[in-house]
């Protein structure tokens, strides 16, 4: 249960962080897929019924991988991989785009 909260947390925690930034979606020509969780201004989340069937999958303990993609002030994307394995949480972040 301890790990599955701390999952959950750091998924929410990725949100919030980026829950304040731009919502320009035009930056260094990356396109969200239509499965990319979305984070915008004022903590709009684009998809955020995918990132609940990603923390249900696991608790459940089954594999699963989602993006995040948010946005800098100045518009620049930032992308957060979270992949599960089942067992242990990967998270990978991407920022080469923020200039």
């Amino acid at each position: 249960m301890t790990k599955n909260l701390g999952i959950i947390l750091t998924c929410l925690m990725f949100l919030f962080l980026f829950g304040c930034s731009n919502s320009n979606t035009n930056s260094k020509g990356y396109v969200p897929s239509e499965t990319d969780v979305v984070s915008r201004n004022f903590g709009e989340i684009t998809n955020e019924s995918r990132l609940k069937e990603f923390v249900q999958n696991t608790e459940k303990g089954q594999q699963d991988t989602i993006r995040v993609v948010a946005y800098t002030k100045e518009g620049d994307t930032i992308l957060t991989d979270l992949v599960f394995d089942g067992e242990s949480l990967e998270v990978t972040r991407d920022s080469t785009r923020d200039e």
